[in-house]
C-alpha cells in the first residue's frame, strides 16, 4: 500500500512538473498608466508594451506581470546608445513589475522584480526586444 501511494505521489510530481513547463507567463491583469511623452505617441507606447507582454507571455511561464509602463523621455534618452549597438534609429525604456509564483531560471519564488525593458526600431517601424535590467 505504501508503494502504491509513494508510487501516485511520484506520478503527480511528474505531471505537475511538466505542466508548469509549458505554462505561460500571465499577463491578464498587468496595470499600465500614461506617461506624457514629447518622443513618442500613445500609440507607439502601446506598440512597445504589446511587444513586451507578448516576450512575458512566451518567456516567462511561472510568473504574473503586474505592471508594464513607459519609463518617461529621461529615461529612454540615457538609452539613446542602445539604437546605435542594435543598428536601429530609436529605442524606448519599459518599466515594469512581476511576480514570481514557481522557481525559474535563478529567480526566487514568492518575490517581486522590478526591471526595465529596452526596445529598438527602424524609425517608424516595429518594435524589437534589445535586453531588459534593473
Amino acid at each position: 500500500r505504501m508503494k502504491r501511494t509513494i508510487g501516485m505521489l511520484v506520478c503527480m510530481a511528474v505531471l505537475l512538473a511538466l505542466c508548469a513547463c509549458g505554462r505561460l507567463g500571465d499577463v491578464n491583469g498587468v496595470k499600465t498608466h500614461r506617461v506624457p511623452s514629447e518622443m513618442y505617441t500613445q500609440e507607439e507606447i502601446d506598440a512597445a508594451i504589446d511587444v513586451v507582454k507578448a516576450r512575458f507571455k512566451k518567456d516567462y511561464g511561472g510568473c504574473v506581470l503586474l505592471e508594464l509602463y513607459y519609463a518617461g523621455d529621461e529615461t529612454t534618452g540615457e538609452f539613446a546608445g542602445w539604437a546605435k549597438r542594435y543598428n536601429a534609429d530609436e529605442v524606448i525604456v519599459l518599466m515594469s513589475s512581476y511576480y514570481v509564483y514557481e522557481r525559474r531560471d535563478g529567480l526566487d519564488p514568492n518575490c517581486t522584480y522590478d526591471p526595465h525593458w529596452t526596445l529598438v526600431r527602424e524609425k517608424g517601424g516595429d518594435w524589437e526586444y534589445a535586453g531588459s535590467g534593473y
